[in-house]
């Protein structure tokens, strides 16, 4: 019985990390925009404006091999 709550728990905590993550990425691509152009939109538009470029992110299905693909190419760029 503790094993199976604790291990819900676990989940539900890093679930909540996940989300809080997201839309921390969100708003700091709206602050970005806002700052690169300003008076050109309202920062909440910008924030609608960048969910609407990062929502489809959300939708990709990533595989062990674009995983490693995303690494090599990180460490290449590192050099």
């Amino acid at each position: 019985m503790g094993r199976t709550l604790g291990g819900r728990m676990v989940n539900v905590a890093q679930i909540i990390e996940l989300l809080m993550t997201c839309i921390l990425y969100v708003l700091l691509c709206g602050d970005l925009l806002d700052g690169s152009f300003p008076g050109l939109l309202d920062l909440p538009a910008w924030i609608i404006l960048s969910t609407f470029f990062l929502l489809p992110c959300a939708f990709l299905q990533v595989t062990l091999y674009q995983c490693l693909a995303s690494l090599c190419l990180l460490h290449i760029d590192c050099l």
